[in-house]
Formats: C-alpha cells, sequence, structure tokens
C-alpha cells in the first residue's frame, strides 16, 4: 500500500527485479541522475536541468530511507544546479577552459572535508532527539553519510565553476556511496553509483584535454 508520500512512496513499486522492489522515484532519479552525469563529463549544459528533476527525486528517497545527510545535500544540489546553469551558460559562451587547482589548495579543501564531515556527523546523530517529529528514526551510517554529503558539496561546487578537480572528489564519493547505498540495500542507487565511478573517470580524462 503507498504510505504518505503518494506516487514518491518508495513502496510505490514500478518493476521487480530480481526481487528488488524498484520504485518509481528511484527509477526517474536514477534516469535523470545518470544522463546529467554523463552530459556532465562532456560539458553539456544540459545537464543542469536534467539533474535537478534527479536531485528532486532522491530527497523524496533518502528522506524515506532516513539518509538525512544526503537527504540535505539534494537541497543544495537543486539549487546550485541553478547556479552552475548560470555559471556555464557564461564561460561556455566565451569559450572558458577548465582551471586546476594548486597542491596547497587541494590539501586546504581535504582537511576541510575532514573536519566539517565529523561536526556534520555529531549533528546528524542528534537530530531525532532534536526533532523526533520530523525525524523518527535514527540516521543511518551516519559518518559515511555525513562525508558524502560534505565532499560532494566541494565536488559540486567545483563543478559549477568548471574546475577540473571537481572529477577526483566526486571519483572517491561515489565509491563511497556504493558501499553506502548497498548496505542500505538500494541496490539500483548501487549500480548507478558504480556507474558515477566509471564516468567520473570519464570526466577526469575529457576534462584533462581542454584544461588551463
Amino acid at each position: 500500500m503507498v504510505n504518505s508520500f503518494g506516487f514518491f512512496d518508495i513502496n510505490n513499486t514500478l518493476i521487480t527485479l530480481w526481487s528488488y522492489p524498484l520504485s518509481y522515484t528511484e527509477f526517474i532519479g536514477t534516469v535523470f541522475g545518470l544522463n546529467a552525469v554523463w552530459l556532465a563529463t562532456r560539458q553539456k549544459i544540459i545537464s543542469w536541468p536534467l539533474g535537478m528533476i534527479s536531485v528532486a527525486c532522491f530527497f523524496v528517497l533518502l528522506f524515506q530511507v532516513q539518509l538525512y545527510s544526503g537527504m540535505f545535500l539534494q537541497a543544495f544540489f537543486f539549487f546550485s544546479n541553478i547556479y552552475g546553469w548560470i555559471i556555464w551558460s557564461k564561460q561556455l559562451s566565451e569559450n572558458e577552459a577548465p582551471t586546476v587547482l594548486t597542491t596547497k589548495w587541494r590539501l586546504w579543501i581535504a582537511l576541510l572535508i575532514a573536519a566539517t564531515t565529523l561536526l556534520v556527523g555529531l549533528i546528524i546523530q542528534q537530530l531525532p532527539n532534536l526533532f523526533p517529529t520530523i525525524f523518527p528514526k535514527p540516521a543511518s551510517q551516519v559518518y559515511f553519510d555525513a562525508f558524502v554529503a560534505i565532499a560532494s558539496i566541494a565536488g559540486q561546487i567545483m563543478l559549477t565553476r568548471r574546475i577540473f578537480d571537481n572529477w577526483y572528489i566526486w571519483l572517491i564519493v561515489n565509491c563511497v556511496s556504493v558501499f553506502v547505498f548497498f548496505r542500505q540495500g538500494l541496490y539500483l542507487l548501487t549500480i548507478e553509483y558504480i556507474i558515477f565511478v566509471l564516468l567520473a573517470i570519464k570526466g577526469i580524462v575529457d576534462w584533462k584535454k581542454t584544461t588551463r
């Protein structure tokens, strides 16, 4: 039976694949997400509106499986997609090439991601105590989930600015996400993120040809 989320409830099954009930929400989010990342590796601006549809679906899905860090991340992604859409329109029209970070900046970003992950993990753990009505169940895989969220924010900001190093961050994030989603029983998402790992490698190879 479909619950309060209606069409977007994870129990509203589109099809059962090898005993795995695939919801409409997960299917739509996955299809649009894959296309968005594929087009981003090719520096196509249409990747941004497709990404907005994908993250809206995953916002609803992740709330239902108690991955709260990931849920908040989708809200950030939605607005950053709008920002990226605007910035890419300007840069591509002026034929600007992607930029590359210095080693110093890479170290600072790595330290910031580590410290913020610990802080966010502590906060996420307390959500059911602070807001039991909104978050009735304890968060799952708190620190892995927090790392994915924080590192994804860093990667997304770099992507919106067309900074080449974003693909290194996405490669790590996607590998960790494969582990998180597999343990959470979201098998289609697991497969999607395996594909994202391959697309991150493709992004590294393709963008390196056009960096300055």
